[in-house]
Parts: C-alpha cells; structure tokens; sequence
C-alpha cells in the first residue's frame, strides 16, 4: 500500500510500515514498479541484500590482505622508499575502513529487513517460513564431526568409500535432497532463493552414519559434519517428512534437531567417536 506517509504492507485488516530505508531500497531494484506480491517483493529484496552483503565481506579480506602487505612494506623500505611505503599503507587502512563502513552498511539493511518481517502477524506461506527459518539456530552441532574434505571424511573410515563408474571413490551414501539451506551458506546468487541451498544430507548404511555435506557453494569452502554413528533405521522416516520442508530458510538445521532429539530418546544411537575435525578450514559465513 502506498500512502501519504510511506509504504506499508497490509495484513488483514491491519498495515504495517515498511521502514524507509527498505522502502528505499525496494524502490531502487524494482526499477518498474513492485508486484503485485509483497511476499515476493520483500524476500527478494532480502536476496539481493545477501550479494550486497557477500561482496562487501570479499572487500573487506582484499583490504586487509593490502593493509598487511602495507605494513610488510613499510618495515622492509628505508629512506624515501619507507615514507613511499608510509603513504601507501595510510592509503590501505582508508581503503578498509571504508570497506568496513560499508560491511556494516549492508548487514544493518539485512538486519533492517528481516526485522520488518519477522514482526509481521503471518503464519502462513514464505515470509512465515523465512521467519521460522531465521529464528533458528546456526552454530555448528557440538556433538558433530566436523571435516573439510571428503578425501579426510573417507580416509578416517574408508568404509564410507564406494567406487565410482569413472575408477575413483565417492561418499556411498543415501541421499535426502541436496538443496537443504543454512542461514550464511545459501548462494545469494541463484534467483530463487528456494534452490540456493548448497547442504547434502545422506545416511552410509555401511557404516550407519548420518553426515551432512556443504559441497555445491559457491562462496565458502567444502565441509561434512558427521552428525550421528551407530545410528538405527528409526530416523530415515523422519528425514523424509523434513525434505518437504528442505527449500524453506535454515531447513539444514531442522535435521540437526531431529538427530539431537533422537541421541536424548532412541538407544539405537551411539556418540561420534572420530576427531572434532580435520583438514584446514577456510572462509566465513556471510
């Protein structure tokens, strides 16, 4: 609804103002005019604010890596060359701040928006799925195994292994969906956020394992968490009631929950038992 004091969202009987930074920026990506559907409006909006914010974090690493170089600079010039080098590095850490100012800028319109969304009274369709997925939880299980390839993930038990058509060896799990999302991981890049989950979860009946697999992202690095071993059949009907429910904000984490109330009430599960982690981890979440 546009009116004399901005734009507002209306539900039922009852309209809700957009705040004026997010109806600022509304206006500017749709350059034609919004839709007809606000839902629609707003969690794109929120898509794009996502690249914004992926892109301002590269900067912010670029900038650092320049203000470290600077530094390096600095310490091995003497003479003219050091106050070159002086000038150069006061150039550097201008440069990152005004890249930290505008990190900052783009978190705080994501913030911004997701607030404005998550106090509307829905309790149906996507804006109440991106809230209920944004209200979850993201940090990584504490029970879990965590691993940042799936050469480690196969070498710590190489009964995990199947060999593939081509001669090589790959994960020989059973596969639930390959799309679950996780708030920072999704890729802010695919135009519907519904498919930018880059999370597989599968179960190795070798080995009785349930793992999840970050493999198909694009702006962070590989990683597996293991989150069960020894554990039983009883949790492959429940997997499959939470796939309908994979493309929705933070679904990933759904499957967390699950395996943490089965470890409190199902014997058939049994502790992880192999090293917190291994390999080299890289990259943050955006």
């Amino acid at each position: 609804m546009h009116a004399v004091d901005g734009l507002h969202v209306r539900v039922d009987v009852r309209a809700y103002a957009v705040p004026q930074r997010t109806a600022t920026q509304l206006f500017a990506l749709f350059h034609d005019g919004l839709s007809t559907d606000p839902a629609a409006d707003l969690l794109e909006l929120e898509r794009a604010q996502r690249v914004r914010v992926c892109a301002r974090e590269i900067e912010i690493r670029h900038a650092e890596r320049a203000v470290a170089a600077a530094r390096t600079a600095v310490l091995d010039a003497r003479g003219r060359r050091r106050r070159r080098e002086r000038a150069a590095l006061r150039t550097a850490v201008i440069a990152h701040r005004r890249a930290a100012r505008a990190f900052e800028r783009a978190r705080l319109d994501n913030r911004v928006l997701r607030r404005f969304i998550m106090g509307l009274p829905v309790v149906s369709g996507d804006l109440n799925a991106a809230r209920r997925g944004w209200l979850t939880g993201t940090a990584r299980p504490g029970l879990a195994d965590i691993f940042f390839s799936e050469q480690d993930f196969l070498a710590a038990d190489p009964r995990r292994a199947v060999t593939t058509g081509w001669g090589g060896t790959a994960i020989g799990g059973f596969e639930y969906g390959q799309q679950w999302r996780r708030d920072g991981d999704d890729d802010p890049d695919v135009p519907d956020p519904a498919f930018s989950g880059p999370w597989t979860v599968a179960f190795i009946e070798q080995t009785r394992e349930l793992y999840a697999h970050r493999r198909w992202c694009t702006h962070l690095p590989e990683e597996i968490w293991l989150l069960a071993t020894g554990i039983g059949p009883s949790i492959l009907p429940r997997l499959r009631q939470l796939q309908r429910l994979m493309r929705d904000p933070n679904s990933l984490m759904l499957v967390v929950r699950a395996v943490e109330h089965h470890a409190h009430f199902d014997p058939e599960f049994g502790p992880t038992t192999h090293p917190r982690a291994r390999g080299t981890p890289g990259g943050a979440a955006c």
